[in-house]
This record gives C-alpha cells, sequence and structure tokens, in this order.
C-alpha cells in the first residue's frame, strides 16, 4: 500500500509539473536528438555484479530483481544469500519467512550503508527469524545443492547445504552507450547507479549534485 501511495504521489507532481513520461521508449541517441534537450540526465541504473566463479550460471542461481519483482517464488528452500550489503539482507528478510536463509558476506560485517537505527533493527527481525549471517566468507562456486565459500582470513573453501543461490552482489554502471551520448550532446551527466552503485540515498544525492545549477 506504501508502494502504491508513493507511485500516486510522484505521478501527481509529475502531471503537476508539467513532466512528460514516454514508456517503452528505448533512451537511443536519435530519438533523444528529437526532443533538443538542453541537456541530457542519465538514470539509467546498472548491471547486476555477476561473479566469476563456477557454477555462476547454474539453475539455481538467481539474481535479486527475479526476487525482488516476483519473477521467481520459493518456499521450504536453503537459500544462501550472497552478498550482506542493504539489498542482500532485504532480500534474506523477504524470503526467510517461509526458507531456511543464510546471508553470505564477505567483508567483517553486514549492511554497513544502512542508516544504524534501521540496520540494527533489521538484524533483529533476520536473528528472530533464523536467519544466518556468515562474515568473511567469499562466494567461490554453486554446485548441486551447495554453495562453495571461501574464508577470507584463511583461504580455506568450505561447503554449505543451499537448493538456491541469490546473488546480491551490488551493480556496476552501465557503460553501454556513454561515449554516444556525449558525442552527441553538450551536456550529459549520470547520475544514481548509472554513475556509481550505491543506496537510495546516494542516488538522490548524486542527482542533486549533478543537476541542481540546471
Amino acid at each position: 500500500v506504501g508502494s502504491e501511495m508513493c507511485i500516486r504521489d510522484r505521478i501527481a507532481e509529475m502531471q503537476e509539473y508539467g513532466i512528460e513520461v514516454h514508456l517503452n521508449t528505448p533512451g537511443t541517441v536519435a530519438r533523444i536528438q528529437t526532443l533538443e534537450p538542453y541537456c541530457v540526465v542519465v538514470a539509467c541504473g546498472g548491471n547486476q555484479i555477476i561473479p566469476g566463479v563456477p557454477g555462476a550460471d547454474r539453475d539455481n542461481v538467481y539474481y535479486i530483481e527475479d526476487v525482488l519483482l516476483g519473477k521467481v517464488q520459493f518456499s521450504g528452500k536453503k537459500i544462501a544469500v550472497i552478498g550482506g550489503g542493504h539489498v542482500g539482507l532485504e532480500v534474506a528478510h523477504y524470503l526467510c519467512a517461509d526458507n531456511q536463509v543464510t546471508v553470505v558476506e564477505m567483508q567483517k560485517e553486514v549492511g554497513v550503508t544502512i542508516y544504524r537505527t534501521a540496520r540494527y533493527k533489521l538484524l533483529s527481525l533476520l536473528a528472530e527469524s533464523g536467519v544466518e549471517v556468515l562474515t568473511e566468507h567469499a562466494i567461490a562456486g554453486v554446485t548441486d545443492g551447495a554453495v562453495e565459500l571461501k574464508k577470507t582470513d584463511t583461504g580455506e573453501v568450505v561447503t554449505r547445504p543451499a537448493d538456491i543461490v541469490i546473488m546480491a552482489l551490488g551493480n556496476r554502471p552501465d557503460k553501454s552507450y556513454e561515449q554516444q551520448l556525449k558525442d552527441a550532446f553538450d551536456k550529459v551527466v549520470f547520475v544514481g547507479d548509472a554513475n556509481k552503485g550505491g543506496t537510495m540515498a546516494d542516488a538522490t544525492l548524486s542527482a542533486y549534485e549533478n543537476c541542481w545549477f540546471f
């Protein structure tokens, strides 16, 4: 309900300010040129990071968009979420009611970019739901029914049971046609994950810092 209200508010704001929205429209250079823009703001997001480990392309490996967009659903599964950032923890929380979930993070802590109070609350909810958090472990490979993890302190490789593996390693900026845009337009700025992967707060700050002077 909250998300629907937020969307309706954004639609109302765009209508109030006369902002045109073109859905199902590829942002090609030729199409953008027909708009004769003073500036082009690129907010196309990023590409999910795919680890170069054996088994990353197996049928039991999924990515955060598969889960959060409802493309797949799981129940009664042992699930390893690879990545203990804000998205990885949210995915773990989303799945933990009906599944046995383990979060795997290569750093010493999880959720370091989350606001402190929200982080403590989320970690508390995960603990109450029986979610296991493994820090200082990096993904080393995926097999049928298991995930291979490398301890970052000793280099030892351990195997943990996992029916499903969810990759939540963040995004890299989508630079697929950056140079084309720069060659075609005088003013081009990149914001959000199109500039640098981060949180919603990072994306908002990026947009403000790059666009306020227009």
